[in-house]
């Protein structure tokens, strides 16, 4: 039966606002311990796992290594159970049913890959990363945005559009043409993003702090990677699958960039959304061959087109870039 006009609104509506209004208020600091958790696991276990070999063979650093990656296995069972959590939230607030759909079609089909162990069937992963791409092009047509902002969202959709092929060639076992190409074109679309990053979230204003921050970030890359010069493309290719193609000013220059722009992003309240969705998707990379990454990407991308944003306040109170 309908309620009458200024009727006092039912148990089961009250209940409903009172469950927004908790996970509006979690959602935010979900992405943050997500966050965290993703960045234990990322310098516990696929940074230290690739250090070993310059590491000293002291019994005292095994000890210290060890702990250090049963700390990072831990992190990373907390990181996927809380990206799926917060995956959950944005389904459950957005008002957008196509986007409720594409995130709810994600989060069924990784809890049936984790359920069909280490070898499930290829078309069920084929399946995850159509989902995930689906939805984030979902993301990309909901985000409400200035052109230039969406155009750089394309950028980060156009990489991953350019990574699933490659990755799906590699999933059905198949031969293609161009799958190395594919990848290719995959890096560099991520670090056209990255070095455009400061001037399209920081306009027009500087941080100093922040600036001297990325410096000191790129001066220290540059260091480690003149000096010892197969660590770095190694521990990229392997932690975030970047394969180091392209020059190393390249990527010091990007490294330096990307630092200033979280730095500047996370020392406001309004803009550390952002900062959040830049960190997710480096610490997904360009490894779509597991779901925790792509996870973390979707997520990420998620954040930064702020088309689900703390989540589902009224379109107009969104923040937009500065």
């Amino acid at each position: 039966m309908r309620l009458e006009s200024g009727a006092a609104p039912s148990r089961w509506d009250s209940g409903l606002n009172q469950i927004r209004s908790s996970l509006t208020f979690w959602a935010p600091r979900l992405s943050t311990f997500v966050a965290v958790a993703t960045l234990i696991e990322f310098l516990s276990l696929r940074l230290l796992i690739r250090l070993g070999p310059v590491l000293p063979r002291a019994q005292i650093t095994v000890t210290i290594t060890e702990t250090l990656m049963l700390i990072g296995s831990i992190a990373l069972t907390f990181a996927f159970l809380l990206v799926l959590a917060s995956l959950m939230m944005a389904a459950w607030q957005t008002s957008r049913h196509s986007l409720r759909y594409g995130i709810v079609a994600v989060i069924v089909l990784t809890i049936v890959l984790a359920l069909a162990g280490d070898a499930p069937p290829p078309f069920l992963f084929v399946a995850f990363i159509l989902s995930a791409l689906t939805t984030m092009c979902i993301l990309l047509w909901s985000a409400r945005q200035s052109k230039s902002y969406m155009g750089w969202l394309a950028f980060f959709l156009a990489a991953y559009l350019a990574l699933a092929y490659p990755t799906i060639v590699n999933t059905i076992h198949a031969t293609s043409p161009y799958t190395a190409e594919a990848r290719g074109l995959s890096e560099l679309l991520i670090v056209l993003a990255t070095l455009a990053a400061p001037f399209i979230l920081l306009r027009p204003r500087r941080e100093w702090i922040a600036a001297l921050v990325g410096i000191i970030g790129a001066i220290l890359l540059a260091g480690l990677w003149f000096s010892v010069q197969w660590l770095p493309p190694t521990l990229m290719i392997w932690s975030v699958a970047l394969t180091g193609y392209l020059p190393a000013p390249i990527y010091i220059l990007a490294f330096g960039l990307w630092l200033y722009t979280f730095t500047s992003l996370m020392k406001r309240e309004n803009t550390r959304r952002q900062a959040l969705g830049l960190a997710l998707i480096a610490l997904g990379g360009l490894r779509w061959d597991l779901s925790y990454y792509a996870l973390l990407v979707l997520l990420g991308f998620l954040l930064l087109s702020g088309a689900v944003n703390g989540l589902d306040k009224n379109p107009d109170e969104h923040p937009k870039p500065a």
